[in-house]
């Protein structure tokens, strides 16, 4: 997916990631799933200038999420503030993920996210 993150329309991506993971036949994770992805946008559009590419894959047990985006400035896990309304977010992404990295490209940068998958309902 190609997006321009706006706030209002995070809701329709976390619906279009629910109807494909349940088309694949992993619903259990797409509560996961989407909060990751609803982290990583939010920084899209904090960072970015809201532009970027959505891409879910799954594979061998996994679903790789990444998010492409324009800007070559890595996301960080900050220390944890009681105080601070902002930089929870990379928290959440590192402790529902099995695996995390930022990559920088030619273009800007791959934020790829990797999380294990159940067995497949039967029939899919």
């Amino acid at each position: 997916m190609s997006l321009n993150v706006l706030p209002e329309l995070i809701g329709t991506v976390r619906r279009a990631v629910a109807e494909q993971l349940g088309l694949w036949g992993y619903e259990s994770v797409t509560d996961d799933a989407a909060l990751v992805i609803t982290e990583l946008l939010a920084n899209v559009h904090e960072h970015a200038q809201g532009r970027c590419v959505l891409r879910l894959h799954p594979a061998d047990g996994e679903l790789f999420i990444t998010v492409s985006d324009t800007v070559a400035n890595a996301p960080r896990v900050t220390p944890r503030s009681a105080t601070s309304v902002m930089g929870r977010g990379m928290h959440l992404v590192d402790s529902l993920t099995d695996h995390w990295e930022a990559v920088i490209t030619s273009t800007g940068k791959d934020v790829k996210c990797r999380m294990s998958l159940p067995r497949r309902r039967a029939g899919r």
